[in-house]
């Protein structure tokens, strides 16, 4: 004899006619609540990321006023600023995609991904504008101060 085998099948549709609840309703808004501060925190310190360019050309010019307050003489000859003191010459230019400062027994290097780097000579002092590989550009005006 041979049994046949039968498939058996149960189909029940969920269905939820009672809409949301008040104690859904209130679970909902205490999560939200909860996490929105987890949120700013998130995007404040990602934004810190895009702000390295920015700390690092402000160290730059930290050390370029310590430099000029410190000089005797300032020039600008073919795009280079030329900082003399004491018989030493300091010489700043676009080496590249980095700024350089080049002196008689070498060589240091203080700012990085520099699309673009000009001084230029003003009555009381001299402004420096250095533009990065992403368009930004950064001046600064520095007093010079007759020895």
């Amino acid at each position: 004899m041979q049994k046949k085998w039968k498939k058996h099948l149960v189909f029940m549709p969920l269905r939820n006619n009672n809409g949301f609840t008040l104690l859904q309703t209130l679970m909902t808004i205490t999560i939200i609540v909860m996490t929105i501060p987890f949120i700013n925190y998130l995007l404040k310190n990602s934004s810190l990321v895009g702000q390295y360019n920015d700390i690092a050309v402000q160290q730059f010019f930290i050390f370029m006023g310590e430099d000029i307050y410190k000089a005797e003489k300032l020039s600008v000859e073919k795009g280079e600023l030329i900082l003399e003191r004491n018989d030493e010459r300091a010489v700043y230019r676009l080496f590249n995609g980095t700024i350089r400062r080049q002196l008689k027994g070498g060589q240091e290097f203080y700012l990085r991904d520099v699309n673009n780097f000009e001084a230029k000579i003003l009555p009381y002092g001299c402004k420096l504008i250095v533009i990065d590989n992403n368009g930004e550009t950064y001046d600064k005006i520095f007093l010079y101060y007759e020895k």
